[in-house]
């Protein structure tokens, strides 16, 4: 919701001050944390490399070949009803940008592979990449595990290297000990604490503020693309990662939702991923649409429910049905 709003707000369908409007780039940070947690989690279950490699692809592939489809072919309709049709061909309808998305290979040294009206796609690169080198580390042993690793790390690039680490974050909350010494008052502390620095990162504007600075006396810094904030990313994970540990500890055996609240909440987060890769596109086609929500947050409510209720339909057909690929990919591994 937060990279929906803030992406509404670029198109002029949410207004600039409007409430969560300005944590696109946090939340996936948020989401990288997020990410590591859940994938050692399920590594961690004892599934050998197949299941992993399946799992994974059919999560992957099930929405993002969708999402190419409909990233390709939203921009090609409308520039040919705008009469851009041969500058679409020319631009966006190249080997480059036709193979990079498929291979996630984006963001791998500067490639400039884009998808057409779908620029959240860069952080998928990143996240495919993060699976493929735990993967590697996991499944590979002895000196195998260093010549794949070197190698899968060589072609990812820099840039993903160098967000890797707040993957890791996660991936080291899962393997944390059940067990912590400190007392109530002082997780109840730390997690203030964890909140108050990521909110002032966030909105005293220091991740622009230091990316400019390395901008300007960094030759070359630009390249890093998406990682140029890294240094207030590392600290903004780190909020995240302790947020999370500490408030583990603070609710003890006490759940955060009732049985009940939680089968919602399941299939809630079932359709987030198709929420992430399709909102765009849908932004896209409503703003060439002469569609404008910008002057207040009640006024963009009937376009959130619109791209919400569509990107739902979508996850019916995708992301639901992630399993017919997963079951067709572990056949074909076996």
């Amino acid at each position: 919701m937060a990279v929906l709003l803030g992406h509404m707000k670029e198109s002029g369908l949410y207004p600039k001050d409007g409430f969560f409007s300005g944590y696109a780039h946090s939340a996936v940070i948020y989401f990288f944390v997020l990410s590591g947690l859940v994938i050692a989690n399920s590594t961690a279950k004892g599934h050998d490399w197949k299941s992993y490699v399946s799992a994974r692809a059919a999560r992957i592939y099930s929405v993002a070949i969708p999402a190419l489809f409909l990233s390709f072919l939203s921009k090609g309709i409308f520039s040919y009803i705008f009469g851009d049709f041969s500058d679409y061909l020319s631009q966006d309808v190249t080997w480059v940008n036709l193979l990079g998305p498929i291979l996630f290979l984006n963001e791998s040294w500067g490639l400039g592979a884009k998808v057409p009206w779908n620029g959240p796609y860069w952080s998928l690169c990143y996240e495919v990449w993060y699976y493929i080198l735990f993967g590697c580390f996991i499944y590979y042993k002895g000196i195998a595990r260093i010549y794949i690793l070197g190698l899968m790390c060589l072609i990812a690039g820099p840039a993903i290297l160098l967000l890797s680490p707040i993957w890791l974050l996660g991936v080291r909350l899962s393997y944390a000990r059940n067990v912590c010494s400190l007392k109530r008052p002082v997780l109840f502390l730390v997690f203030m604490s964890s909140l108050f620095v990521g909110y002032f990162i966030i909105n005293l504007g220091l991740d622009n503020q230091i990316k400019g600075f390395l901008h300007e006396n960094v030759p070359g810094f630009w390249r890093l693309e998406d990682s140029q904030r890294f240094v207030t990313d590392y600290i903004l994970a780190l909020c995240v990662a302790v947020n999370i540990f500490s408030a583990r500890f603070l609710m003890g055996n006490d759940p955060f939702f009732s049985d009940r609240l939680a089968r919602y909440v399941s299939v809630i987060a079932g359709m987030t991923f198709s929420l992430y890769i399709y909102h765009f596109p849908i932004l896209n086609v409503l703003k060439r649409m002469n569609v404008h929500a910008d002057e207040n947050e009640l006024v963009a409510i009937p376009v959130v429910i619109f791209v919400l209720v569509v990107c739902f339909v979508f996850s019916l057909f995708t992301e639901k049905k992630s399993f017919i690929l997963k079951q067709w990919i572990k056949s074909k591994l076996a």
